[in-house]
């Protein structure tokens, strides 16, 4: 693939890694705080996708973390406010989504506004960082 294609291919993700923060910031206004942490946990993701993508790699997996510690085996450093959000956001994966994924309550009756403030915030910091790294 040539190196524009490879960065409109990136971009798409990245753009997408947007999408996903955007419907974040949308449900937690209306109070789903659940969906709100499991967006911020797919616009993390995707976002940090993109990155492999600009580097011609092919990713694999849906923990941000182990992205990042396999992206980390190619590149010199990254910041470790990006683990630290991965980390955070990484545990919204499952359980935010099945009702089984917590004893007895549904992820709505579970995740509260302070959990979703949190996940918006390392969401925001990762996006911001592959959004730099990208452009």
């Amino acid at each position: 693939m040539s190196i524009p294609k490879i960065k409109e291919e990136a971009l798409r993700w990245l753009t997408t890694a947007k999408e996903e923060l955007d419907a974040a910031e949308h449900l937690f206004s209306g109070g789903f705080f659940a969906k709100t942490c499991f967006h911020c946990q797919q616009s993390a993701e995707m976002a940090i996708k993109s990155i492999w993508i600009l580097e011609e790699q092919d990713p694999w997996g849906h923990s941000i973390v182990k992205l990042l510690n396999e992206l980390r085996q190619t590149k010199e450093s990254l910041p470790d406010e990006i683990f630290e959000s991965a980390s955070i956001l990484d545990k919204f994966y499952i359980p935010t989504r099945y009702p089984d994924g917590l004893p007895e309550l549904t992820p709505g009756q579970s995740y509260r506004k302070s959990e979703a403030v949190t996940a918006l915030t390392a969401a925001k910091t990762v996006f911001s960082f592959a959004a730099a790294y990208i452009n």
